[in-house]
């Protein structure tokens, strides 16, 4: 059963506690931080590792080791007082490529941006809000974000939608069996727990959608709220 509540809204970005875990750029170093606290055990990670960011010497080493520990290590610093509300993970890039969504507090309001590893360039419908985001806003957010890249790569010269979207670029593109797709995206946040769960019902629902001769849209809540009917649109 999904776990998610599409209205469940975070007090705060700013918690001193999630806020340093949010800090951390590598995607396996932070996964290890947001189970630690979720399960209230510590672990036995060093205070090293806990950083922001590896020291250079510790990143190479670790890179050498394998790729894909270091997925997320090279995301773009924190602006002051911006924390990362989200981050999607596409886990089969040769480094894991990950795009992270960031939330700056002002006198005023909540400032939102999307920045990656591999410096694309982001438009958000949304840049702005009086108070932290809903999950469903939140989803939305992800859902209609625009990118294009600025490396010259085909495959991310401009996509709309960081999930769905991705997951549609890659079918068309790469032609890949319909559930290897399971295994290339990933959702994750520390303000959100529901996030992860959204995203996976999502993604196997419009995986299925795919199967039965549907075209589903890349709104991940309208794809949860299709009826699974072959050959419809």
């Amino acid at each position: 059963m999904p776990t998610f509540a599409p209205g469940f809204r975070p007090a705060t970005y700013w918690d001193e506690n999630l806020t340093r875990i949010a800090a951390v750029k590598g995607t396996l170093r932070q996964n290890l931080l947001i189970e630690e606290a979720a399960s209230g055990i510590p672990n036995d990670m060093p205070e090293m590792l806990r950083q922001p960011s590896l020291p250079p010497a510790v990143l190479v080493m670790v890179r050498a080791m394998d790729a894909a520990f270091v997925s997320g290590e090279y995301l773009p610093d924190l602006l002051p007082e911006e924390t990362e509300i989200a981050r999607i993970t596409r886990t089969r890039t040769p480094e894991g490529g990950v795009c992270s969504i960031r939330a700056q507090k002002t006198d005023t309001e909540i400032r939102y941006r999307a920045v990656d590893e591999e410096g694309g360039d982001y438009t958000l419908a949304r840049n702005t809000s009086a108070d932290p985001l809903t999950l469903r806003e939140l989803t939305a957010l992800i859902d209609t974000a625009r990118c294009t890249a600025s490396d010259g790569d085909a495959l991310l010269l401009r996509r709309d939608g960081l999930v769905l979207g991705e997951a549609a670029c890659r079918l068309q593109t790469l032609n890949p069996e319909p559930l290897d797709l399971l295994d290339f995206l990933a959702a994750s946040s520390v303000y959100y727990p529901g996030l992860e769960d959204w995203y996976e019902h999502a993604l196997v629902k419009w995986i299925r959608l795919v199967q039965n001769g549907t075209r589903p849209p890349i709104d991940s809540e309208a794809v949860l709220k299709m009826p699974l009917e072959a050959g419809t649109d």
